[in-house]
């Protein structure tokens, strides 16, 4: 085929939107104009196209859906998936829980087929597998960085009781030696205080800790206590993940595959190209299109000439490959914007600079109670509300008394 003529256009007059037409002759001398091209689209974060974490985000499966509206790909479900240990099994292979049949683990694979930019036509295959086990792991120890006395790392073999007596000195002796450099204060919030030791070793006592293996060569794994707050947190996300696990396979695969093919831009969102407040953020971003000549029929040839191991000359695969689904993943597309349970990492305080005090100031401002802050000295109160004008002292007086009230808050 060869190009007769090329000309720029735009779609509905919107300068985002603007693309090639070229002229094509093809073999038996048709003449068909096949426009090629970029739009600029935005996603929307209230509508679910991006979910946005601490220090950038990532595009969604629904936003891939949006910008599939411009790229037209197709998007297709094979029969047969090839399970590690099992062969060849139905597409998607779903282990469920023998005594509820809630979902727990499972293998789903999708192909993406459609132009690059240029015209060659591009397949992506890609397989995911999804574990809730490891998901409940994943949370429960970030559960452990932010109440070290609720879950604890040992052998079954080794009980609750025991590990807690050479746990919580050891603990609050690092905690201590840390906390006392510059800028650490604020780890003086993870001592375990006597009373949490109290209720940690009544619980003890009634039997509400148990075990989760996690090592099956070594026998070690995680001791919970079932009655904490946060732990009781990670078990009923893990319920609801089991709800919705087969719904979050098949997104988490649709995204993991779309994601490669040429036309698509990167998941990673740029933290500074985000727009807007939070849970109402925007990010603009370019996809890319091509029309094409093969029509549906072609596109399924080609598609079982693949699975068949035939490689088309008009055809350009991308490696199959097989990923692990990712805590961080699931988060996305349930809007969480924490990861893994885990609370973005506030600034270390007195970071040995100014700027850096009235940012970590700022960021513990943030995390308490209004009440709570007007509740301080009226010189602090004056303070907060100037902090470019203020004095190092007076920063450091108003840091230090908004330690002491965020520690009173979680007593």
């Amino acid at each position: 085929m060869s190009k007769n003529s090329l000309i720029l256009g735009s779609k509905d007059g919107d300068p985002l939107f603007r693309f090639l037409i070229r002229e094509v002759r093809e073999e038996k001398g048709a003449i068909k104009a096949i426009k090629s091209g970029g739009a600029r689209v935005t996603l929307s974060e209230a509508k679910g196209e991006i979910a946005c974490f601490a220090g950038g985000g990532m595009i969604t499966s629904e936003g891939y859906r949006s910008l599939n509206t411009v790229a037209s790909l197709n998007c297709l479900t094979p029969a047969s998936i090839e399970v590690p240990g099992q062969g060849r099994m139905a597409n998607p292979y779903i282990e469920t829980d023998p005594e509820t049949g809630a979902f727990r683990s499972g293998w789903m694979r999708k192909v993406v087929i459609g132009p690059s930019p240029v015209g060659n036509m591009t397949l992506v295959d890609r397989t995911t597998y999804l574990t809730l086990h490891e998901y409940l792991i994943q949370d429960l120890l970030a559960v452990q960085k932010r109440a070290p006395i609720a879950v604890l790392w040992g052998f079954r073999h080794t009980t609750p009781d025991v590990l807690l007596a050479s746990f919580i000195p050891d603990h609050n002796e690092r905690i201590a030696e840390e906390s006392s450099a510059p800028g650490k204060a604020w780890l003086r919030k993870y001592l375990v205080t006597e009373r949490e030791e109290r209720v940690a070793k009544r619980r003890v006592a009634v039997k509400t800790w148990a075990f989760l293996p996690v090592e099956k060569v070594t026998g070690q794994g995680i001791w919970y206590d079932s009655q904490h707050e946060e732990v009781a947190k990670a078990f009923r996300t893990y319920t609801q993940s089991g709800q919705f696990g087969i719904r979050k396979l098949e997104a988490i695969t649709f995204r993991n595959a779309i994601r490669e093919h040429p036309l698509m831009p990167a998941m990673k969102v740029d933290a500074s190209r985000l727009v807007g407040p939070k849970d109402a953020r925007t990010y603009d971003t370019t996809v890319y299109f091509h029309e094409t000549i093969e029509g549906e029929e072609q596109v399924k040839t080609l598609v079982a000439e693949f699975e068949a191991g035939l490689r088309s000359a008009n055809l350009t695969a991308v490696s199959p490959a097989i990923e692990s689904a990712k805590r961080e993943d699931e988060a996305a597309e349930d809007g969480d914007d924490t990861v893994a349970g885990e609370a973005p990492e506030k600034p270390a305080l007195g970071q040995g600079s100014r700027e850096g005090l009235i940012l970590s100031i700022s960021a513990l401002m943030g995390d308490l109670p209004a009440e709570l802050i007007n509740r301080l000295d009226e010189a602090l109160v004056h303070t907060a509300g100037h902090l470019n004008e203020a004095t190092d002292m007076e920063l450091d007086s108003l840091r230090d008394a908004l330690l002491a009230a965020e520690q009173e808050l979680e007593m």
